[in-house]
């Protein structure tokens, strides 16, 4: 051995003994197989079980939101709807086809295999107590409750433990969800404008409305004024077989005279002085005005001259008196007739008569005639606040009667459907021509209903200022609204905004309506906006509606108000129908 090499110790190699469990590892194998076949039957069959539930808790939450949505339209209509939504949402693919036509039929045959394990039940949720009660056709039902149980439902691997069935029940109860709404309307000056007779829709149905009009307010009789306006006037029945009857009808600048007997002269006098003979030539007729200088002067006095029955040679004179108010009040027999409303006087509505610049004489022609319904005009041209004529809400003048019906039936709408709505009203022209709150969120629906009737066009205001209304309904919302309740405004005008802050502007009125609507998008309050007629500002509210995530209706202009009213009746009811939906189970 060199040196460069080193001892070697001695090396011990193991050798393994022969394996005595050899094939054990198999059986453990298998034994744990099973046992893992058995996890994997539990894990499908469970999952099965979990995704069939789920399958049929989301058929059933979506057949009674359905259901609920459409109780307005009965409730037959709302079982039927959410049966139908059970048998589109199927939780097993092979019970609906969607290519077959005839859902009739898969509905009837979804009704026979599973009607005896499925419940429909319509009724009232209450918030309160945190539940459901069947309204048994006593109240209105405003939410579906649904229980469904699918049964017979096969299982897989479950089989090869005993286990070849299951069962899955699902429940839901979908309710409208409550509503604060705050109305917020137009009793500005205009909306008395359909009634008078400057309106678009002409003399003629202004004169048909004013007649229903005065209808509204009693018909009461004024002294010996006709219904629809004439001319004053008046007969001499002397009794006097020297004087024959003589009538006159004044016109103010001019007058026609019938007699019994032949007129030989009229002499006439005129307001300020001045006076001026007609010759007749015997005529029994005679039309008499002022010519030359005296052309279109108001006549002061007749008096007709004629001859006597028996002696011809014998002059009869008889006078017609029209010098001041009194001479024509006592022609009109108002004279000791009190005026019946704190704003104006017969005086004044004797110039508005004379007047060439009133509506009641640049369209109707009625200039000088007198009459009730040219009377009612002078209220709702000149002397439309409450102040002055507090009666005017009795009658139906138009647009703003359109606007109390479709409150009456907006009011009706949510009292019945029963989803424990609240509501309020706001208008936008108070005395200093700000917004007003006239009711504050209640379920008084009535108060509003009455409040809303009891108004009248330029009531406190005749400016426009929408953004006032629409700021007072909203801190109305944020101070009194309800948690959990969806809030909404409902904001009707027929014109454009033109108030703010304290005098005319339309340009800060408009500005001011909108930072109002940012302020509801910023309170995630939509707004419904409804503009009525041709004189409203649709592009503007189109813009609130859009800033605020609402909708916009749109009543056209150059209609009749019977069909103004069924657009804005129709406009309403949309809006009241429009109840957002929620699963409270």
């Amino acid at each position: 051995m060199s040196m460069s090499q080193k001892p070697t110790r001695g090396r011990h190699f193991f050798v393994p003994p022969k394996n005595k469990r050899k094939g054990q590892i198999i059986v453990l194998a298998a034994v744990l197989m099973v046992v893992m076949m058995g996890m994997v039957a539990f894990g499908v069959d469970t999952g099965y079980m979990y995704t069939m539930q789920t399958r049929l808790q989301s058929a059933v939450d979506s057949a009674a939101l359905a259901g609920a949505a459409t109780l307005g339209d009965g409730e037959d209509e709302a079982r039927d709807i959410a049966l139908e939504f059970l048998v589109r949402n199927p939780i097993r693919p092979v019970d609906y086809d969607p290519m077959q036509n005839d859902v009739s039929s898969q509905i009837n045959q979804y009704s026979s295999e599973h009607g005896t394990n499925l419940e429909i039940t319509l009724g009232y949720w209450d918030e309160a107590t945190k539940t459901f009660s069947s309204s048994g056709g006593v109240i209105p039902p405003s939410s579906v409750s649904i229980k469904m149980t699918h049964r017979n439902l096969p299982l897989f691997f479950a089989r090869a433990l005993g286990q070849d069935e299951f069962e899955v029940t699902a429940e839901a109860i979908a309710t409208y969800q409550p509503r604060d709404i705050m109305l917020v309307l137009d009793y500005s000056r205009s909306m008395n404008f359909d009634s008078l007779y400057n309106s678009p829709l002409g003399v003629s149905h202004v004169r048909d409305n004013l007649q229903e009009c005065w209808q509204d307010l009693g018909n009461p009789q004024y002294g010996n004024l006709p219904l629809e306006p004439e001319y004053i006037t008046t007969t001499l029945n002397t009794n006097d077989h020297d004087k024959p009857d003589t009538t006159t009808e004044y016109r103010f600048t001019s007058a026609h005279i019938t007699c019994e007997s032949d007129i030989q002269e009229a002499y006439i006098w005129f307001q300020g002085g001045g006076s001026q003979g007609v010759y007749t030539g015997n005529s029994r007729s005679l039309t008499v005005q002022g010519t030359g200088y005296n052309n279109g002067r108001e006549i002061s006095q007749i008096r007709i001259t004629t001859r006597h029955p028996d002696y011809w040679w014998v002059p009869s004179h008889t006078h017609f008196y029209y010098r001041n108010y009194n001479d024509l009040k006592n022609h009109l027999g108002i004279s000791h007739v009190s005026y019946p409303y704190p704003g104006g006087s017969w005086n004044e509505y004797i110039d508005y008569v004379r007047h060439q610049s009133t509506y009641n004489a640049q369209y109707a022609n009625d200039r000088y005639k007198f009459g009730h319904t040219n009377l009612l005009h002078y209220w709702i041209e000149w002397r439309s606040s409450h102040s002055d004529t507090p009666d005017l809400w009795k009658a139906g003048i138009q647009p703003v009667e359109a606007v109390k019906d479709s409150v009456d039936v907006f009011a009706e709408l949510i009292e019945t459907a029963g989803t424990n709505d609240q509501l309020g009203l706001s208008i936008y022209n108070s005395s200093s021509g700000n917004g007003l709150l006239e009711h504050a969120l209640s379920k008084n629906y009535d108060q509003v209903r009455t409040t809303a009737r009891q108004r009248q066009a330029n009531h406190h205001h005749s400016a426009t200022n929408i953004g006032a209304g629409l700021e007072n309904a909203l801190d109305e919302i944020e101070e009194n609204g309800r948690a959990g309740s969806f809030k909404m405004v409902v904001l009707m005008t027929d014109g454009v905004p033109t108030w703010y802050n304290g005098s005319a502007d339309e340009v800060g009125a408009r500005n001011y309506l909108i930072q109002q609507a940012e302020r509801a998008r910023d309170m995630k309050i939509p707004v419904f906006a409804v503009s009525l007629g041709s004189g409203a500002d649709t592009e503007l509210m189109e813009q609130v509606a859009a800033i605020t995530a609402g909708y916009h209706f749109t009543v056209e202009g150059g209609q009749s108000p019977e069909e103004y009213t069924e657009d804005l009746k129709d406009a309403f009811r949309e809006i009241a129908n429009k109840r957002p939906l929620r699963l409270v189970q």
